[in-house]
């Protein structure tokens, strides 16, 4: 997307996450804490347990005129 903030956490492991599944941060940090659109999502099982690899972004809020 263009103009897009993009994202990328490192995470317990989450079933629920998947690419395209809309999610919001909050209280993490003011500068981050918002909506966002997971585009990729790694999950991975190892010997530590059940984890994932998110990205995401952020698009500018539009603003519509109307007449």
């Amino acid at each position: 997307m263009r103009n897009a903030t993009t994202l990328s956490l490192s995470l317990p492991g989450n079933p629920l996450l998947a690419a395209e599944t809309p999610t919001e941060l909050a209280g993490v940090d003011p500068a981050i804490d918002g909506r966002w659109v997971v585009t990729s999502c790694l999950h991975a099982l190892s010997d530590q347990g059940c984890s994932c690899t998110v990205d995401a972004e952020q698009t500018p809020t539009v603003q519509t005129m109307t007449a």
